[in-house]
């Protein structure tokens, strides 16, 4: 899909400014199924292919996000996640590398601040019955240029500041819409 807005017509187009994605090339999805993901410094999984599920899988010391929906222009790699399920899942000291929302221990990260339709490329998440704790990001969940999730039954646990004091919201949503919550734990503080 080429965004409206962006000239081809010279050979020279900068990369930063092209975006060609062809959601029906872009891979036929993965099941994992009672993983363990541990010790990585980098991201647990990268998911840049539709209907893909993760369930009954571990995520111990992930340094950045342990389930991360993101595509990287600026690394040569595209691909949106759509129709995925996260389901059932336990994170455990997630985000230590960098205190940034993208390595928030569920993340979808997107296109930024754009709001219409279609530059919200994620779709169909349903995020669910997940536990989180010993985070190390503010948030538990970034939700960005995303529409149809569904939040339910997760446990998002609580982070506090390195003094012990202030406790962080548990969620943090934008640019995105028809996101659902329902049933979820957060925070008791803040959300």
């Amino acid at each position: 899909e080429l965004l409206s807005g962006y000239d081809l017509s010279s050979n020279a187009a900068a990369d930063s400014k092209v975006l060609i994605d062809n959601l029906d090339r872009n891979g036929d999805g993965f099941v994992y199924d009672n993983v363990l993901a541990e010790n990585i410094r980098s991201r647990g999984f990268l998911v840049k292919c539709g209907g893909s599920v993760i369930r009954n899988c571990s995520f111990r010391n992930i340094g950045m996000a342990a389930v991360a929906l993101v595509f990287e222009l600026e690394w040569g790699e595209s691909g949106m996640a759509y129709d995925t399920q996260i389901e059932n899942n336990y994170f455990e000291n997630t985000g230590y590398f960098k205190n940034q929302t993208l390595y928030s221990p569920i993340a979808i990260v997107g296109l930024g601040m754009q709001a219409e339709e279609e530059y919200l490329p994620y779709r169909n998440i349903t995020i669910r019955g997940n536990v989180i704790c010993d985070r190390a990001t503010d948030y538990a969940l970034y939700i960005n240029s995303a529409q149809n999730v569904v939040v339910e039954n997760n446990d998002f646990g609580i982070r506090w500041d390195e003094d012990g004091l202030v406790p962080y919201a548990s969620v943090f949503v934008n640019y995105a819409a028809d996101v659902s919550f329902s049933g979820n734990t957060y925070s008791p503080y803040l959300t």
